[in-house]
C-alpha cells in the first residue's frame, strides 16, 4: 500500500521473480484496478496495481494477500485509522501478516489523540484537510489500534531514526 517509486518491489522481484506483487496507489479521482501504465512508476509493467483511496468506506479489494506492507503510509491517513486498518485486516488471508512502518517522531499540533481524528465523510472534505502527515503515533496508540482491529503484534522494534517497525498478523478466533 503506497509503493512510491516501487523500489523495494523491484527490489523483492529482483530477489524472486516469483513472488506476486500488487500495488494499491493513492489515487483521488480513479478506483479502477489497471495495470501500471509505465508513466513514473518503477519498474513499469510489472506489477499490477489498484488505484483508490484505502480511507473511502466505499473502497474495497475483493482479494485476500499474504502479505501487505505498508511503510510510511499511515501518518498520511487524514481520516481516524481503525475502520481502514480494519478493512487492510481484512484484506489478509487467514495466516496473513502486515508490515507496517511509520514515524514515531512525536504527535503534530493538529491532534492530541488518533481519537480525534475524524471519520470520513466525503472525497472533498477529505482533500480540503490532507496536509501530508496528519497524526504520529506513540507505541502504545499503534498497539491499541492494531488489537481494536484484530491484528496482533508478533515483532515490534524502533529503528535508529525513530520509526515503529512491526508485524502483525490477524488474530485467530
Amino acid at each position: 500500500i503506497g509503493p512510491g517509486k516501487g523500489v523495494f518491489s523491484a527490489v523483492m522481484h529482483r530477489i524472486n521473480p516469483n513472488i506476486n506483487i500488487e500495488w494499491l496507489i493513492f489515487d483521488m479521482d480513479k478506483s479502477l484496478e489497471k495495470p501500471i501504465d509505465g508513466s513514473g512508476a518503477y519498474p513499469a509493467n510489472l506489477f499490477s496495481a489498484y488505484y483508490g483511496m484505502i480511507e473511502n468506506p466505499k473502497y474495497h479489494i475483493n482479494k485476500k494477500f499474504d502479505l501487505i506492507i505498508m511503510t510510511e503510509v499511515m501518518e498520511h491517513f487524514v481520516n481516524n485509522p481503525i475502520p481502514t486498518i480494519k478493512k487492510i485486516a481484512n484484506m489478509l488471508k487467514e495466516d496473513g501478516r502486515l508490515y507496517l512502518s511509520t514515524p514515531n517522531w512525536g504527535h503534530l499540533s493538529i491532534y492530541d489523540d488518533y481519537k480525534e481524528i475524524p471519520d470520513y465523510t466525503t472525497r472533498e472534505t477529505y482533500k480540503e484537510n490532507y496536509v501530508g502527515h496528519t497524526f504520529q503515533y506513540y507505541e502504545n496508540e499503534l498497539k491499541d489500534i492494531l488489537e481494536q482491529c484484530g491484528l496482533v503484534i508478533e515483532k515490534y522494534s524502533l529503528s535508529d531514526s525513530r520509526n515503529h517497525n512491526l508485524i502483525a498478523r490477524r488474530r485467530m478466533e
